[in-house]
């Protein structure tokens, strides 16, 4: 296929997938829009590919999977928060794809700056890409054979349609006007285009054709850049230099010494010595072993042991958190930096070096550990919040990232870290989609409610539809213990009503934009009609404050 041929097909594979995302997304709201393009959007590029090279790079797809999960998520969660993580995530991988999909090189076998250029280069390339596609598209509508059969093609094809349009519109309102059924799924098809007037027309053209440049530019990017942006193109995939022939005993050893530090980047921009590298890490050593022996001796020892400066349990736990968090963020940043940059000629470096390193990571580790034992304390006394329950997920997510660094540091295998990284990511976000987080929140706080604790009204009532269960059962569990929190939980599910209701009343709430959350909700909330009172802002913000199980609302 050449050059000309190739834009051809992108050009008409991406003008498709913008029409289909007009249907799913013009003047809808999210829902289940997003995995629809999202499949289609990938199939087009699956299928073009297979057109192009007549295979696949499988070995590089498996990156598909976390992406059509994060795009499905979408139609079921309807937390505002891992709506806007998820669609990153989507952002994110859809990049990966793009440059990984020619299999010239392989995902599993390029470190975390490939990465990062790939997410950069993809994004740059599907914005200005369909300049040189529109270049070669145009280019080959006035190719011209020998024997002049491309031209005489291209010109049945532009006839052929126009002729075939108004011929087809003519019969269609004819068909229409025989048959009142036929004329109702012809209709169906009018309201799929959602045209009402001019300026819907002119957006809906604007959609597609914005839609479709991104199109183009993907697909070239993706599938035919070696051709479309190569005066030299080459197809194929690249030997994997780690496949066969690997070395064996002291010739592996002697190879895995040499391999770059986990952030596989050869040539760093400057070089530090092993003196200097071990001062560092042993002073790093010496003072976070300082702070463990203080931690297990004050922190772990129990409530009657925190005593400085007349701080409560909970005030402790909350002052040292996120200075936690931040100190294992940079510890995993310095131990990567030093292992790429510090210059090992013999072997009892690399084994002094990953001593410290590993020491490092041990103790780094232990005060991860505390951090969440503090997080915990934090939310037993103050509640649970999406910052905290995030920052926990993250937590436990860095503590796997540091054993990947250890395998890494041993040198394992080649690339370990940067593979290891994007499954890390692709886990904490799953793990985020699969705990609900809005339904957990509302649980838990609603559990403190019972135990005596303050129950946050305002951030119940901010919470969105998917916590909508969890609160229906706490207003019939507050009907015989408390009028005044039930009543205010009246409000916020009668709040909660209101807002479906508009959603769905709105020309946005089609079934493009359904979302299993907000159906289940609207569902429960609909079959108990006129159980809570209506619900208005100055009545909720006068009346419902805090609430707690042995004191009622708080005013």
């Amino acid at each position: 296929m050449n050059r000309r041929s190739l834009a051809i097909w992108i050009v008409l594979f991406g003008i498709l997938v913008g029409i289909v995302g007009d249907i799913v997304f013009y003047e809808k709201m999210i829902g289940l829009s997003v995995p629809l393009f999202t499949a289609a959007a990938t199939a087009a590029l699956l299928l073009l590919g297979w057109i192009y090279w007549r295979s696949l790079p499988w070995r590089n797809l498996w990156l598909l999977l976390p992406l059509l999960f994060f795009a499905a998520m979408v139609a079921v969660l309807d937390s505002g928060s891992v709506t806007i993580f998820n669609l990153l995530a989507l952002l994110a991988l859809a990049g990966l794809v793009l440059y990984y999909l020619p299999g010239s090189q392989f995902i599993d076998r390029s470190s975390v700056a490939q990465h990062l250029v790939g997410i950069i280069a993809s994004s740059f390339a599907t914005v200005v890409s369909p300049v040189a596609v529109l270049f070669h598209f145009w280019a080959g509508l006035r190719d011209v054979d020998s024997t002049g059969e491309t031209r005489r093609a291209m010109r049945a094809v532009v006839r052929g349609l126009l002729l075939a349009i108004p011929v087809v519109f003519v019969f269609a309102l004819l068909l229409g006007a025989a048959d009142a059924i036929f004329a109702s799924y012809m209709q169906r098809v009018w309201d799929l285009l959602n045209i009402k007037s001019l300026e819907d027309l002119i957006g809906q053209v604007f959609l597609i054709g914005a839609l479709a440049w991104l199109s183009w530019g993907a697909l070239a990017f993706g599938v035919g850049r070696t051709l479309l942006f190569s005066p030299d193109p080459k197809q194929g995939y690249e030997d994997d230099p780690f496949a066969e022939g690997e070395p064996e005993g002291e010739a592996r050893s002697a190879r895995q010494e040499k391999q770059p530090g986990a952030l596989n980047i050869s040539g760093p921009l400057f070089k530090i010595g092993f003196v200097e590298s071990s001062i560092v890490l042993g002073s790093v050593d010496l003072l976070f072993a300082a702070f463990v022996l203080i931690q297990l001796t004050y922190f772990f020892g129990g409530t009657q042991n925190i005593t400085v400066d007349g701080l409560t349990y909970a005030e402790y736990a909350r002052r040292g958190f996120f200075e936690l968090v931040a100190v294992s963020v940079l510890t995993l940043g310095l131990a990567l930096l030093l292992d790429n940059m510090t210059v090992r000629e013999k072997r009892w470096h690399h084994t002094l070096f990953r001593t410290l390193t590993v020491i490092v990571v041990a103790l780094t580790g232990i005060m991860l550990i505390s951090a969440w034992q503090r997080m915990d304390l934090y939310e037993s006394a103050y509640g649970y919040t999406h910052l905290r329950l995030y920052t926990k997920a993250f937590m436990a997510w860095m503590g796997v990232l540091f054993l990947v660094y250890v395998l890494s540091l041993f040198r394992l295998r080649a690339y370990l870290f940067s593979l290891g990284l994007i499954v890390v990511v692709c886990g904490y976000l799953v793990t985020l989609n699969m705990l609900n987080p809005d339904a957990l929140i509302a649980g838990r706080n609603i559990a403190r409610y019972w135990e005596g604790h303050e129950l946050d009204m305002y951030y119940l009532n901010a919470l969105s539809p998917d916590a909508v269960p969890v609160i229906l059962d706490f207003y019939d569990q507050t009907a015989a213990a408390d009028q005044g929190t039930h009543r205010c939980i009246g409000l916020i599910l009668d709040n909660q009503q209101d807002m479906l209701e508009r959603q769905r009343n709105t020309e946005a709430g089609t079934i493009f934009s359904f979302n299993v959350s907000r159906q289940r909700a609207w569902d429960l909330l609909t079959a108990r009609p006129g159980d809570w009172s209506p619900y208005s802002w100055s009545d909720f913000y006068n009346n419902c404050y805090n609430a707690t199980a042995s004191g009622g609302i708080k005013r």
